[in-house]
C-alpha cells in the first residue's frame, strides 16, 4: 500500500510539471503574437523616417510638412497615392499614425524638375547671351522675315530660309548671305559653342546632273555654308560640321507654298559639347 501511494505521488508530480511547461510556452507565444500586433498597430515615427531615408534614393524623395509625409517621385508627373475600394466611388487616402493622431499622405499631380529638365533650364540660362547676339544680328541686317530662332535648352537653332542663301536648285551661296554668315562667324568667335549646319528641302523631287535627289542638294547647301565659314580662317575645324536631311524633317506642311518655303532652309545649330 505504501508502494502504491508512492507511485501515485510520482505520477502527479510528473503530470503537474509537464502541464506547467506547456502552459508557459503557450503564454510566451501569445505574448509574442500580441507584441507583433501592437507593433503593426502603432508606427514609430523615428523608425518611419529612417525607413524613408533608406528608400528615397531608390524611389525619389519624401518630405514632411507639419507632421504630413509626402512622397515625391523623380518622374515628371506625380499621382495621388490612393487605395481603391470597389464599394466606394471616391478613393480612400492612405493614412499614417503618429501616436494617437493620423496623418494622410496627400500627393496631388504636380510637375517636378527631373535632372534632365534642370539641365535644360541651366542651359537656357546660359543661352541668353548668345540669343541676344543672334537677335542683334538679325535686326542689324533686317532679316526678321528670313530667320527664325528656337532655344531648346540643349541647342539654339537659327533657321534661315533657303531663298536668302541660294537660288532654286542651286548650292552656290548668294551674296545676300554674306552679312548673316559674317555675323555667325563673329558669334562663334565670341562664344564657346560648337555648330552643326543642316540643309533641308521641301518634298518637291529634284533630279539634275549635279543633284540626283534632295539628299545631295540639302547636303551640298550645308557644305557650301560650312566652306564659307571655314574660309574665314577664324573658326577651328573641330567646332563645326555639316549634314543634309532632304525633306525628312519638315517644320511646316508641304501642302502649300508658304509651308514649302519654310521647309527649304539651312539651320545653324549652336550647342555645347557637354550637352550632346
Amino acid at each position: 500500500m505504501d508502494d502504491f501511494e508512492h507511485d501515485m505521488e510520482d505520477t502527479d508530480s510528473d503530470s503537474g510539471g509537464s502541464w506547467t511547461t506547456t502552459f508557459a510556452d503557450l503564454m510566451s507565444l501569445l505574448l509574442t503574437f500580441f507584441v507583433l500586433l501592437l507593433s503593426f498597430a502603432q508606427m514609430d515615427v523615428i523608425k518611419f523616417r529612417d525607413a524613408l531615408g533608406s528608400l528615397k534614393n531608390a524611389f525619389g524623395y519624401v518630405i514632411e510638412q507639419q507632421g504630413r509625409f509626402e512622397a515625391r517621385s523623380t518622374t515628371l508627373v506625380e499621382y495621388e497615392h490612393v487605395k481603391k475600394d470597389s464599394l466606394l466611388k471616391d478613393p480612400v487616402k492612405t493614412y499614417i499614425k503618429q501616436g494617437r493622431n493620423e496623418h494622410a499622405i496627400v500627393t496631388r499631380p504636380v510637375f517636378v524638375q527631373t535632372p534632365k529638365t534642370r539641365a535644360n533650364e541651366a542651359a537656357r540660362g546660359r543661352n541668353k547671351e548668345i540669343l541676344k547676339r543672334i537677335r542683334e544680328a538679325i535686326e542689324k541686317h533686317n532679316l526678321s522675315e528670313m530667320v527664325e530662332i528656337e532655344d531648346t535648352g540643349r541647342e539654339v537653332f537659327v533657321r534661315v530660309k533657303g531663298q536668302l542663301l541660294f537660288n532654286p536648285g542651286s548650292a552656290s551661296l548668294k551674296k545676300d548671305a554674306y552679312p548673316l554668315l559674317g555675323s555667325i562667324i563673329s558669334i562663334m568667335e565670341e562664344f564657346p559653342y560648337n555648330m552643326r549646319i543642316e540643309g533641308h528641302t521641301d518634298d518637291t523631287p529634284i533630279k539634275s546632273a549635279s543633284f540626283p535627289s534632295n539628299w545631295e542638294l540639302s547636303t551640298a547647301r550645308a557644305i557650301s555654308a560650312l566652306r564659307y565659314i571655314m574660309a574665314s580662317g577664324r573658326i577651328t575645324p573641330g567646332r563645326i560640321g555639316a549634314a543634309g536631311y532632304a525633306d525628312t524633317r519638315p517644320v511646316a506642311s508641304n501642302d502649300d507654298e508658304k509651308g514649302r518655303q519654310r521647309n527649304r532652309r539651312v539651320e545653324f545649330v549652336f550647342y555645347m559639347n557637354k550637352d550632346v
